[in-house]
C-alpha cells in the first residue's frame, strides 16, 4: 500500500467559490437539468388513533408495596414499617430488638416507681402508727 503526497490547496477566490456552487455533481438531478422530477406520492396518511392502554388499570389491582407508619404504645416511639406485597415487613425503623429494648427498660422503670410509691406508703403508716402526728422544728 503506497500513500501518494496530498496537494496543497491555497485560499479559495470568489470565481473558485462560484464553479464549485455550480458542479452539477453537487445539486440535485433536477435542478441540474432543469426540469423537475415528480416525487412518487407516498399516499394518505393512516389516521394516527391515540388509545390508552388496557392494562394501567390492572396494574392498580396488583398488591404493592406499603409503608405504615405507627406510635408505639409503651413508649410513644413513631414505628416506621416497610412492607412487601405479601404484608412480609422488610425493613422497621426502629428495629424490633431496639423496641424490645426500649419495652423492658419501660417495664423496669414502671416497676421501680410502682416499689418506691409502695415504700413511700409503708414508711407513712408507720410514721402515723407510732406516734400519731409528727410536728417538725
Amino acid at each position: 500500500m503506497s500513500i501518494n503526497p496530498v496537494p496543497a490547496i491555497g485560499p479559495v477566490s470568489d470565481g473558485q467559490s462560484a464553479d464549485a456552487r455550480s458542479d452539477p455533481r453537487q445539486q440535485p438531478a433536477s435542478a441540474a437539468s432543469g426540469t423537475e422530477i415528480a416525487q412518487p406520492d407516498p399516499g394518505t396518511q393512516p389516521n394516527q388513533e391515540t388509545r390508552i392502554p388496557q392494562n394501567v388499570s390492572e396494574s392498580n389491582d396488583l398488591p404493592q408495596d406499603e409503608v405504615q407508619v405507627q406510635r408505639d404504645t409503651e413508649t410513644t416511639e413513631i414505628v416506621i414499617k416497610y412492607l412487601d406485597r405479601s404484608g412480609s415487613v422488610i425493613l422497621q425503623v426502629p428495629s424490633s430488638q431496639v423496641l424490645a429494648l426500649a419495652h423492658a427498660i419501660a417495664q423496669d422503670f414502671h416497676q421501680a416507681a410502682t416499689e418506691q410509691r409502695a415504700a413511700q406508703g409503708e414508711r407513712a403508716t408507720e410514721a402515723d402508727g407510732e406516734g400519731g402526728k409528727v410536728h417538725g422544728h
